[in-house]
């Protein structure tokens, strides 16, 4: 009975503070998105300056290094889109760790309170 409650409190919960959640989902995914553009920038950078400076120095093999790092840059700019898009979740879990295991008496009030927060805000909008 215990878990039931304590799972109907955290999908509550999930469901009260979802504002909060998607607005932090999205600004951390915005953030993520943008370091990866000038991470993938500042490898591409290197390795153009790398290649007409001659670091790359294996016996005429500079244009295949130069590619080859490019591709690994190419590949570390994918998976920091992935990285992106999965964090849109992170606060979701978290979230409802709090709110199921760690702190559910907290999570309750917290709950009670957003939803007179709510009820209050809806009301004055619908009144103007």
């Amino acid at each position: 009975m215990v878990d039931l409650f304590l799972f109907l409190l955290a999908l509550y919960f999930i469901c009260v503070t979802a504002p909060i959640w998607v607005l932090t989902g999205l600004a951390w995914f915005c953030l993520l998105y943008i370091w990866a553009f000038i991470k993938f920038g500042f490898l591409l950078l290197i390795n153009v300056v790398s290649l007409f400076l001659g670091f790359f120095s294996t016996k005429g093999q500079s244009f295949e290094t130069f590619f080859s790092e490019v591709g690994l840059a190419i590949v570390g700019l994918l998976l920091s889109f992935w990285d992106a898009i999965t964090s849109l979740f992170d606060p979701v879990s978290y979230m409802w760790d709090f709110a199921r295991y760690e702190h559910a008496l907290l999570a309750f009030f917290i709950s009670i309170g957003l939803t007179i927060f709510w009820a209050i805000i809806l009301s004055n909008s619908s009144d103007s």
